[in-house]
């Protein structure tokens, strides 16, 4: 070994102090708007499709009553029922009945959850243009599971990669982030948590953001998209004794556009997923169509309940008030169907 060598320095590192996971725990309690209809006849109710669809003039009210009071396992054994009994694709006979607004909100509640999801992101990044907010909304807000399950009905349905459609129409962190979501590599949610391990990252967050001049993107993505929900948790309560404020703010104040965007939704829905569904469907600048329509659907038989909750505490009205009030006709009748639950 050379005269002049100079062993390298190493940081000494801190021991593991563990915790008990649970109070970072988040028990989410289903509570859905859409539950099994009881007692419903489907084979009556595939029926009654097949006569309200028939000759001249389609009876869009009696659709909306059935497809909008079922849940999506019975949906889906009346698609099955309508072919056996018919020999004809239910969907393609609503698609070629309906338009608008209501066709978007029948043939989605046809779908199974996962198909509506990969449908949506199908949507977002077909053609020119990207619908970054319905990618965030979506890969953003989900579980891995989930996440690894619209992969695949994403390849089944369309015969292509998600991860690589989202990646050609991406760039940057951001892309980095929904590429390391989609890998559905979150860790589990332990039953201990390492307290130390979250002062590090908290440091870390801090380090490449608010600690210093320009921000190390890929530090929060690494962090955000990969560590469990009940650490991170952790880690937004030691981020605010070492930044004197929220990580949310740090976002807020750092970063803009798409990354900000999804590490700001990802922060959000560590806290509460419900109240992160309650902040996007209210707007000072009027009702979005399309979020409206993506989250009552794909919340309905999850937890539309609480959203509801929520929305009303921020708004101080009723959802179904809300959207009595900004919509009209049958894309009204439809969404408050679903909204006002069947049971």
């Amino acid at each position: 070994m050379p005269k002049d060598f100079t062993q390298p320095k190493v940081e000494p590192s801190e021991p593991p102090e563990w915790i008990d996971a649970a109070p970072y725990k988040v028990e989410y309690t289903e509570t859905p708007v859409i539950k099994e209809a009881p007692g419903a006849d489907l084979d009556k109710d595939a029926a009654a499709l097949k006569k309200v669809m028939k000759g001249f003039g389609t009876d869009e009210d009696a659709i909306i009553d059935i497809v909008c009071k079922r849940d999506n396992a019975q949906r889906q054994k009346i698609k099955d029922q309508f072919k056996t009994a018919f020999g004809r694709d239910l969907l393609k006979d609503l698609e070629s009945e309906l338009s608008g607004k209501l066709e978007t909100i029948i043939l989605g509640l046809m779908e199974s959850n996962v198909e509506f999801d990969a449908h949506q992101i199908r949507k977002a990044v077909k053609g020119l243009g990207t619908d970054d907010d319905c990618l965030v909304e979506i890969l953003c807000t989900r579980t891995n599971e989930e996440l690894s399950a619209i992969k695949g009905a994403y390849n089944r349905l369309f015969e292509r990669s998600m991860e690589d459609d989202v990646k050609s129409d991406t760039s940057g962190t951001f892309q980095k982030l929904l590429v390391s979501l989609m890998n559905a590599t979150r860790d589990v949610e332990p039953e201990k948590v390492d307290r130390s391990k979250c002062k590090k990252d908290a440091k870390v967050l801090f380090d490449s953001g608010e600690g210093k001049l320009g921000i190390n993107e890929e530090e929060f993505v690494r962090i955000l998209a990969t560590r469990s929900y009940a650490h991170l948790r952790c880690v937004l309560e030691e981020y605010e004794t070492v930044a004197g404020k929220s990580l949310t703010q740090s976002v807020s104040s750092e970063f803009s556009g798409d990354i900000k965007n999804g590490l700001k939704t990802i922060v959000e829905c560590i806290q509460h997923r419900q109240q992160y569904f309650a902040d996007a469907l209210q707007s000072d600048e009027g009702t979005n169509d399309k979020v409206l329509i993506r989250i009552v659907i794909s919340r309905s038989e999850v937890d539309l309940k609480e959203i509801k909750e929520k929305f009303e505490a921020i708004k101080s009205e009723p959802l179904a008030k809300m959207v009595e009030g900004e919509t009209s006709g049958d894309y009204r009748k439809a969404m408050l169907a679903i909204i006002n639950g069947n049971y």
